[in-house]
């Protein structure tokens, strides 16, 4: 692999192609006929942008064919000239992100006319591309009403993507949120340490990048070429502003306050929030036609309010005052500051320079992720404090009408530390809520991407190929334990106040990880991310385009040193199996342009970040102790309630507490093979409707199981138990299940009861819990999407989606929680995926309604998601509370067994705009969220809903026989920062030259 590696780098001088994904740039490809329909050849073309001055310079081929391939986004003229005829031109030709613009000029002769003049309307469907993609243009990123200033969020304006709930990541096809992919300027705009898009950690409210300096961008939904990777599923492909001959720019300013919001979904006074955004931009020539700059920052001070309300409380029991005042109203708060910096400069006509500069910082308090509502006290939250900076350099070169390269290289960090606003230990109470501090202790996110990546563009005859290479070098730092603050767990508020009085026993457990080597959880290593790609594009006939490519990518991995006593835990397997052939037909039915059909299959490898490697280097059976009452219940003994112990008692350092974690010998990165057919039509000019259909299929996914544990015993009613032993050190099997206490019922021998506890196949370990590459995954889903540009003063789009999506595993690389029932039959967890949704619905428009006017809105729907029931404690005997569930009407219940209720969010903008002089304008802009106040309650942000261990008589709350008085009663919300928060309106300005 080292030979591979030192082959890359040394073809970079040499400037040969290297590529991880598309360029962010586009085509424009057709031909030049005479006045009867023969093709010309030699013909010469000129194309060139209206706004820089930029110059391309070809000639048509033996059959009159011409391609540029990279053109920056931008408008276009376009010239045509040949012996014996007059120039053709075609002018303002708007060229879009991905986009292929095919042309077909006629030229006339000299002696008729010496100049022909077309105005092109550019055809509203691209008949060359067999992907599947949605276009967000400048005008919609700019006018339609969003809550922050988070781009990226358009893109749930498409059909088959949803946002995951619990990180609110961009679902794409049914697939992970952490294995989409996102470039801006073609360089990789993803986090490797934690996966997803950068600054897009868990539940946080910020937005990572100036909404001024995006251009535009394209989504590819399915069907990309081998030019992608790194990703399951969706692509999304920024483009940024630039700099052009004249001085332009904006600013604006936008307030959200007390007066102008609502009451969240349930009842809750949201009156505290406040949001103010402001921010500008500039851009122009430094040196006509040769160098440009562009700039742009904005500023974020956001005040979002949250309410603590604990559930009520099983039994007749009184809450003390001092608890009851931690309900009430509270504030998350935001200030994240963002910029982004350009320079263009035209060398010659063969070479154009590219180098830009991006910042991000931001501090929050009381950043918990916490939204609307909560059942968790405000001292259960953390302050954050992130900074953030890249450089970036690009390099393109015109080596000649049919040959360019596009060299890039960025350096780019992405810093963060998280740490507990209390000193207490979290203290969980299954009826009632959480009190105390937060117990994951101090968090440390710092991340650095390295990227180099060149590809190389080659037309010739039918051909259009792209070939090239992409090395990524990135240096991870994480520190982050599971319980370093220490964790009560209570199964009722009357057993937590029964210890607080002195009554140990009433404590169900606690969990604590303390260091054993003074360097708490912290990793320390690089991963490295290499890929190559060919792909050619062939016009085999003018209606007819296939596309075909291979893609192969490797991740090198970090390795922890040998284990001796539990060699599992001494590899993470690299992977250099990423073949990845793809394949796409278009094909223009009646070759006129009106109806084009799309077919694209191929294979799409996602990555693994560096988020799930941490625990193998820290907890190792050596590093860490872990403190755990069910295993060692002398541990009560030095508690002292709510805090957490402080230093390792020595005669607690026992044998069987420590968890291991480890990567399966044969671990490999996820996999997804994708099919997709859909049929574009256009009904007029500017309006296209597509109808589809796509089949993602994905397996190798990411599971973690504890193979520490013996083989449960599976009762009549579904309810797994694992075993516990006797006082001889015999394994007892359940031998059925005890409906007073949600538990299995073990005898001896003797037919005597016997205690409860976990059991080991290695005494000596806890758990040992393993990453292995056995998930897996279905969606299919048909829909259909409507677009009109703007037209005869309307802009919108309409999507629809019918899915099905199945899984075994949601899981968002989830560091600690494990939600296999029985790690012996990995079949019992089928079900609904997390994120499967049966219908979705949203729309966009823009309407110029004159006179300065003008209306805009948003409106997404859809139906509910499946929810999770589960009991909060560990009864099934296996050391794991995460994946217990209730037993109702004598049966254990599945996973995702019931629907949350679905989502309704509709969206407004109107504006108005004052011209003050030819280029300058002023606007005035009021907008409305969640018009309809919709309630959008659901469970946890995870989708679970806790129901408390099982009593003897009906909860009257609930009608159930379990301690919760919620249980499966929503009680979650989105708050104001979110699409279907509470009612807002939003005031601002805008001035624009």
């Amino acid at each position: 692999m080292k030979a591979i590696i030192l082959g890359v780098l040394l073809l970079f001088p040499l400037n040969l192609g290297f590529t991880q994904s598309e360029t962010g740039r586009a085509v424009i490809a057709g031909s030049v006929s005479d006045p009867d329909n023969n093709f010309v050849s030699g013909a010469g073309v000129t194309i060139r942008e209206t706004q820089t001055g930029l110059e391309r310079k070809l000639q048509t081929d033996a059959n009159g064919q011409f391609r540029a391939a990279a053109l920056p986004v931008g408008t276009y003229t376009v010239e045509a000239v040949a012996a014996g005829f007059g120039v053709a031109r075609i002018g303002n030709l708007t060229l879009a992100v991905g986009e292929t613009k095919d042309l077909n000029i006629t030229l006339r002769l000299a002696s008729v006319q010496t100049e022909v003049l077309v105005v092109e309307v550019a055809d509203v469907i691209d008949r060359s591309d067999p992907s599947n993609s949605i276009n967000i243009n400048s005008r919609a990123i700019a006018d339609l009403p969003i809550r922050g200033r988070n781009f990226t969020e358009f893109v749930q304006l498409s059909p088959n993507v949803t946002q995951e709930s619990n990180r609110f990541g961009i679902v794409v096809n049914g697939q992970r949120s952490i294995n989409s992919n996102i470039a801006i300027d073609g360089v990789d705009f993803n986090d490797p340490l934690q996966g997803g898009p950068r600054g897009g950690g868990p539940n946080e409210s910020a937005f990572f990048f100036p909404q001024l300096a995006v251009r535009e961008f394209q989504f590819v939904l399915n069907g990309a070429s081998a030019e992608v990777g790194r990703t399951s599923a969706g692509y999304l492909n920024v483009v940024t502003q630039s700099g052009a001959n004249n001085f332009h720019g904006a600013g604006f300013y936008q307030n959200r306050n007390s007066v102008l919001t609502s009451p969240d979904a349930f009842g809750n006074d949201s009156s505290s929030n406040s949001q103010h955004q402001f921010g500008a931009s500039l851009g122009g020539p430094i040196r006509n036609d040769k160098l440009f700059f562009f700039a742009a920052a904005e500023k974020n001070l956001v005040n979002i309010p949250y309410t603590v309300k604990f559930n009520k409380p099983s039994g007749n029991v009184v809450v003390p005052q001092d608890i009851l005042s931690q309900q009430g109203e509270f504030n998350q708060k935001n200030n994240p500051l963002v910029g982004f910096g350009r320079l263009d400069y035209r060398v010659n006509p063969k070479n154009t320079v590219n180098f830009q500069y991006t910042y991000a910082a931001q501090s929050g308090l009381n950043f918990g992720g916490v939204s609307g509502q909560t059942n968790a006290a405000s001292t259960n939250n953390t302050t954050l404090d992130r900074s953030s900076q890249g450089v970036k350099g690009a390099l393109t070169t015109v080596f000649g009408p049919s040959l360019v390269s596009e060299f890039r290289g960025q350096w780019v960090y992405d810093n963060r530390i998280q740490q507990p606003v209390s000193s207490l230990a979290q203290v969980d109470i299954n009826d009632f809520g959480t009190l105390g501090g937060s117990s994951n202790g101090t968090y440390i996110y710092d991340a650095t991407r390295v990227q180099f990546l060149d590809n190389i563009s080659w037309t010739r005859g039918i051909h259009s190929i792209k070939f090239g290479v992409d090395v990524n070098i990135e240096p991870e730092r994480q520190q982050r334990e599971k319980n370093y603050g220490g964790l009560y767990s209570f199964n009722t508020l009357a057993d937590y106040l029964a210890a607080l009085a002195g009554d140990k026993t009433k404590i169900g457990r606690y969990q604590q990880t303390i260091a054993a080597n003074g360097r708490q959880g912290l990793y320390e290593k690089t991963q490295q991310e290499h890929a190559l790609f060919f792909t050619d594009t062939m016009r085999v006939a003018k209606s007819l385009t296939l596309t075909a490519g291979l893609r192969w990518e490797s991740q090198i991995n970090p390795h922890p040193p040998y284990n001796k006593q539990w060699p599992i835990n001494s590899q993470i397997p690299n992977d250099f199996r990423m073949w990845q052939p793809r394949f796409g037909i278009a094909y223009d039915l009646g070759g006129k342009g009106r109806t084009v059909l799309r077919l694209s299959g191929g294979l799409f490898d996602a990555r693994t970040p560096g988020y799930l490697m941490q625990r193998v280097f820290t907890d190792d059976g050596v590093s860490t102790v872990v403190l755990d009452s069910s295993v060692d219940s002398r541990v009560l003994n030095y508690l002292a309630i709510p805090s957490p112990i402080a230093t390792l008692p020595a005669e607690l350092k026992v044998a069987g507490n420590n968890a291991i974690y480890a990567f399966d010998p044969s671990f490999r990165n996820p996999r997804s093979g994708q099919v997709s057919v859909s049929v574009e039509q256009r009904l007029d000019k500017d309006t296209t409707v597509t109808v589809g259909f796509v089949r993602n299929a994905t397996w190798a996914l990411q599971r973690r199981l504890d193979i520490n544990l013996f083989q449960p015993a599976v009762l009549p009613n579904g309810f797994v138990a694992y075993p516990t032993s006797d006082s001889q050190g015999n394994l007892v099997q359940a031998s059925r299940y005890d409906a007073i206490i949600g538990q299995g019922i073990y005898l001896d021998s003797a037919g005597k009861p016997v205690k409860i506890s976990v059991v080991r196949l290695d005494p000596t370990a806890g758990q040992i819990n393993v990453n292995k590459s056995i998930g897996y995954s279905s969606y299919n889903g048909g829909y259909i999407s409507v677009q009109r540009r703007m037209s005869h003063r309307v802009q919108f789009g309409l999507n629809y989606t019918y899915s099905v999506n199945r899984d075994d595993d949601s899981n968002e690389r989830d560091f600690n929680r494990q939600y296999e029932i029985n790690v012996y039959n990995l079949k019992a967890d089928a079900a609904y995926a997390k994120n499967d949704i049966r219908h979705r619905f949203n729309t966009n428009v823009l309407f110029d309604m004159g006179h300065g006017f003008t209306l805009s809105g948003l409106l997404m729907a859809r139906t509910g998601m499946p929810g999770r029931y589960v009991i909060g404690t560990d009864l099934s005997n296996d050391g794991n509370k995460d994946e217990d569930r209730p037993v109702i009407n004598r049966h254990l219940v599945p996973r995702d067994s019931t629907r949350l209720p679905g989502f309704f969010d509709w969206d407004m903008r109107l504006l108005k705009e004052f011209r003050t002089s030819e280029r300058t304008r002023l606007m005035f802009s009021i907008e409305g969220y969640n018009l309809t106040r919709a309630s959008n309650k659901t469970f946890s942000s995870d989708g679970d809903s806790i129901f408390g261990k099982p009593t003897t008589t009906v909860n009257p709350t609930t009608g159930l026989l379990y301690t919760s008085n919620t249980a499966g009663v929503p009680t979650f919300a989105p708050g104001t920062d979110r699409f279907g928060g509470p009612r807002q309106a939003q005031l601002g300005v805008r001035f624009i030259f």
